[in-house]
């Protein structure tokens, strides 16, 4: 059985981001500054300007036409 504190434990770290360059942690959605280019998102840390998290916007391919 999972205990309270455990539980709430592991929201908070599927939550928070931690910058591995200055241990800075903070909520994904209101913490960390947003970058676009080129599709790319990447998360900047506000403490020290490292790239936390670089994704590729994938853009769903139009349905192949039937020959």
């Amino acid at each position: 059985m999972t205990s309270t504190s455990h539980a709430t434990d592991d929201r908070r770290r599927k939550t928070v981001l931690f910058c591995p360059t200055c241990d800075h942690e903070g909520p994904i959605a209101h913490d960390w500054l947003e970058c676009r280019v080129d599709g790319v998102r990447y998360l900047v840390c506000p403490d020290c300007g490292s790239t936390v998290d670089r994704r590729t916007s994938h853009r769903p391919r139009p349905p192949a036409e039937a020959d």
